[in-house]
C-alpha cells in the first residue's frame, strides 16, 4: 500500500518553503519537481535529508547532480542533440534562428548541446537571441533579427506558454518559418486564448502523444477525470509514480522505516526495476539516476564512468578470483546506420569518447583493457560495410573474427593475481 499526496511545489521562491511543508505533512518521498529550476533548488534540500527524490521531467544536467535524485525524462544535452540530428539528417533547413530563455537552466542547455551538434549537421546558426523571465512578453527584436537574417527554421527550446506568444508576434509579423522544439513545447494548444490554427505545422520532440496506441486508454481516463488531453508532463509524471511503486516494492520499503533508510534502499532498487511506462518500454535506470538508454546517449561522460567504474568494482568483488577483462567499444559504419535507422546517438563521435574513458577505467580499477576496435576496423578505423548487417551488429564471420581476437589475447591469471596484489599493496602505501 502507497500513499500519495499531489501538492504542487509552485516556485523556486517557495520551493524551500513548500518542501518543508511537505515534510510536515508526513511525506516520506518526492516525486517532483516538474520543471528543472525549481526541481535544482528543492534537490538540494532533500540532499541535505537524505530523501529519495524522482523529478518526472526536470532535464537539466543539474538536477540529478546529487545521488539521492532520479529522473523519469531524458537530459536536456540529449534533446539539443537530437534536434539538430533530426533536422539536419531530414534536411529541414540550412539556415536556423534560436530563440531561447536564458534564465532557465533548461533552455540554456538544450541549446548548447543544439548549438555544438548544428555545426556536425551542416547547420548555420543564423540568429541566437536571448530573453528572460523578465522579458518574456515581447519578441519583437528576436523575430526580427530571426527574418532578416533569414532563417528557414526557428529552434524554440522553451516552456509552450511563452512559445505561444512567439507564435502569435511571429504570424502578425508574417514570418512563417518552420518552428521546432522540445518536450517543453508539449501543452501549447491548451494555453487559454491561444489560437491552434498558429500551431500548424508546429514540430516538436516529445516523449509521448495522445494518438499513440500505447496511450489511448490514459487519455481517455485522464479527459474523463480532467476535461483536457494529457502532455508529456503528465505522462512523466504518471510513469514516475509507477517507478516508485516498483522500487518500494522491489527494495522492500516498509512506511515505518527512516527516510534516510527509505532513501538508500530506493537507490539501489531503481537501478534493478523495469516498468513499461507511457514514455518508454523497458524503462531502467543507472545509478547516476538517468533513465537508460543505450549508453552511447548518456552525454553524461562523467555519469559513464562512475557508473561503469561502480560496476568494475561490484564485479570485482563478487569474483575476487577472476581475471576481468574490459574491451573498448567498436565504432560503427554510419552509412549503414544511417540506411538502418538507428538512434542519433549511436555514431562514432560518442564511441570515441567512451573509447577514451575506458583506458582511465582499466588503470583506476586495474583490469585487463583489450584493444577490439582496433582488431575489428579497416585502416580508418571504421567498421567496413560488409561485417555488420545493420551498422552495428556483426555479421557471423566478423563475430567468429572477434571470438578468434578474444581467444588470442589472454592474461595468465596467476601474472594477473600478482598484479592484484602488487596494486593494492601500492594503493595501500
Amino acid at each position: 500500500y502507497m500513499e500519495v499526496e499531489t501538492p504542487i511545489l509552485q516556485s523556486i521562491a517557495g520551493g524551500a518553503a513548500a518542501y518543508n511543508t511537505l515534510k510536515d505533512w508526513g511525506m516520506q518521498m518526492l516525486v517532483g519537481a516538474t520543471t528543472s529550476k525549481p526541481c535544482i533548488a528543492v534537490s538540494s534540500e532533500t540532499a541535505n535529508d537524505n530523501m529519495f527524490q524522482l523529478t518526472p521531467s526536470g532535464s537539466a544536467v543539474e538536477c540529478v547532480a546529487n545521488d539521492n535524485v532520479f529522473r523519469v525524462c531524458f537530459a536536456d544535452p540529449d534533446q539539443g542533440t537530437a534536434s539538430a540530428k533530426y533536422i539536419g539528417e531530414n534536411k529541414l533547413a540550412t539556415k536556423v534562428a534560436i530563440i531561447y530563455d536564458s534564465s532557465t537552466e533548461y533552455s540554456s542547455g538544450i541549446r548548447e548541446s543544439f548549438v555544438k551538434e548544428a555545426l556536425n549537421e551542416g547547420i548555420e546558426i543564423v540568429a541566437d537571441e536571448a530573453f528572460t523571465a523578465d522579458t518574456n512578453t515581447d519578441f519583437s527584436v528576436q523575430l526580427d533579427k530571426a527574418k532578416e537574417a533569414g532563417a528557414e527554421l526557428v529552434f524554440l527550446p522553451i516552456y509552450y506558454q511563452e512559445a505561444s506568444v512567439i507564435l502569435k508576434q511571429a504570424s502578425d509579423k508574417g514570418f512563417d518559418p518552420i518552428f521546432f522544439g522540445c518536450d517543453g513545447m508539449d501543452g501549447i494548444l491548451s494555453v487559454e486564448n491561444f489560437d491552434t490554427s498558429l500551431a500548424e505545422g508546429l514540430m516538436l520532440l516529445t516523449p509521448f502523444s495522445v494518438t499513440e496506441e500505447s496511450s489511448k486508454k490514459f487519455t481517455e481516463d485522464y479527459v474523463v477525470a480532467y476535461g483536457t488531453e494529457p502532455n508529456q508532463f503528465a505522462a512523466d509524471s504518471y510513469d514516475a509514480v509507477y517507478a516508485i511503486a516498483a522500487a518500494v516494492k522491489q527494495g522492500g520499503v516498509t512506511a515505518d522505516m527512516e527516510i534516510s533508510d527509505m532513501c538508500e534502499a530506493m537507490k539501489t532498487a531503481m537501478t534493478e526495476i523495469s516498468i513499461d511506462g507511457l514514455t518508454g518500454a523497458e524503462m531502467t535506470w543507472n545509478a547516476a539516476g538517468e533513465p537508460n538508454i543505450n549508453e552511447l546517449g548518456y552525454f553524461n561522460d562523467e555519469a559513464f564512468h562512475q557508473t561503469f567504474g561502480d560496476f568494475l568494482k561490484q564485479v570485482k568483488a563478487s569474483q575476487p578470483g577472476a581475471v576481468v577483462y574490459l574491451e573498448n567499444l567498436v565504432p560503427v559504419n554510419a552509412e549503414k546506420c544511417a540506411a538502418n535507422k538507428q538512434p542519433y546517438y549511436v555514431n562514432n563521435d560518442r564511441v570515441a569518447a567512451y573509447n577514451a574513458i575506458f583506458p582511465q577505467l582499466a588503470e583506476e580499477y586495474q583490469v585487463v583493457l583489450l584493444d577490439v576496435a582496433d582488431a575489428l576496423t579497416d585502416e580508418n578505423g571504421i567498421l567496413p560495410a560488409d561485417a555488420t548487417v545493420d551498422g552495428v551488429h556483426f555479421t557471423k564471420a566478423w563475430y567468429q573474427k572477434w571470438l578468434a581476437y578474444l581467444m588470442e589475447h589472454t592474461v595468465d591469471a596467476d601474472c594477473y593475481a600478482a598484479g592484484q596484489t602488487a596494486a593494492e599493496g601500492a594503493n595501500e602505501t
